[in-house]
């Protein structure tokens, strides 16, 4: 495969599926000869842009990321790409579009461009996206509709603390899930007490599992979550005995006992 070059182009098919049904050190390969293909390529990845396969999808954003300025032509379908319905297609694209027409907020780019990367660098990104502070902020509120880097936006959320006060609603609302993650209660708790009122508000949902998770998380607010303390009283006289439970378990954690 490297030794393609650009008269090749009429291999571009065959290797964008390569791509799209590889991983790893393979489909970075696919990326770089696709590449050395340009400019006659350009065509083969616009069209698979609109391919019915999101795999095809990602793998052209991902070359066309790769060609940087060289695919400004391509800029308007990565836009239209980047509402994909696909998050991965979605995530692709945006970090395509971050380096091929750059423009608008920073931090939707280095949180599109974290979408595509591995953990090492994922890790990197998450430590600028966090020195930004709550300029970050938006972005990361819609990624947390990203499964596949969930947990690193709350991570970071969690790291820029009472900056991220804005997110707290998305978080909460996070909080229905069956999988409550540490990672949630360890984000509302650096960010602190502008999260009770919000948690306060959960107490009293219509599900069993929210009122649950919420009294969990004020009790791991402890002394900041003080002014929760009626609520939760309340939340003793719940129907469900784990949630009395909990309720129970916070009130002794705020107080100190």
């Amino acid at each position: 495969m490297r030794m393609m070059g650009e008269d090749s182009e009429s291999a571009a098919p065959a290797v964008l599926r390569l791509a799209a049904r590889s991983d790893g050190h393979r489909r970075a390969s696919c990326r770089e000869a696709l590449v050395r293909m340009h400019p006659k390529v350009m065509p083969h990845l616009v069209e698979a842009l609109a391919s019915a396969k999101p795999a095809m999808r990602r793998a052209a954003a991902e070359a066309l990321g790769e060609l940087g300025d060289r695919a400004v032509e391509a800029a308007g379908a990565l836009r239209k790409a980047a509402e994909d319905t696909d998050a991965a297609v979605r995530a692709a694209a945006r970090a395509a579009l971050a380096r091929v027409a750059p423009e608008g907020d920073p931090a939707e780019a280095l949180v599109a461009e974290m979408a595509t990367k591995r953990s090492f660098d994922r890790f990197r990104l998450m430590g600028r996206l966090a020195a930004m502070g709550k300029k970050a902020v938006p972005a990361l509120i819609r990624a947390l509709s990203n499964r596949e880097i969930e947990d690193q936006v709350v991570t970071v959320l969690g790291r820029i603390g009472p900056d991220a006060h804005a997110a707290v609603p998305a978080l909460v609302d996070k909080m229905r899930d069956a999988g409550l993650r540490w990672e949630i209660l360890q984000a509302i708790a650096a960010i602190g007490r502008d999260a009770v009122p919000h948690l306060m508000k959960a107490l009293e949902s219509e599900q069993t599992l929210h009122r649950l998770n919420a009294a969990r998380a004020l009790g791991h607010l402890g002394p900041m979550a003080r002014f929760a303390v009626d609520a939760l009283e309340k939340a003793r006289k719940d129907d469900d005995e784990r949630v009395v439970k909990m309720a129970s378990s916070a009130l002794a954690s705020i107080r100190g006992r």
